[in-house]
């Protein structure tokens, strides 16, 4: 969610992606392919963990976003830090 409030404007409810800002967004990416399908895979077993938990959880929603952003963001810098 940081990185996404960096490269957009508006209010909160209405917020807008800066495009060049996004373009220029750089994404490092393990150069072994075997990691990056394990990355892969992990992200997709991520989202249907998150898809059954928004259908128990209902009105949590904006919350659980706020807290798998933070996750994720966290999962990523301590990989990068390897």
């Amino acid at each position: 969610m940081r990185v996404y409030e960096h490269l957009s404007r508006g209010s909160t409810n209405r917020r807008r992606l800066n495009i060049e800002k996004f373009l220029d967004l750089k994404i490092a990416l393990p150069l072994d392919l075997d990691v990056q399908l394990a990355v892969s895979d992990a992200l997709q077993k991520a989202e249907v963990g998150i898809g059954k938990l928004r259908e128990q959880l209902g009105g949590m929603e904006e919350e659980l976003e706020d807290l798998v952003g933070s996750t994720l963001h966290y999962v990523f810098r301590k990989q990068q830090s390897k």
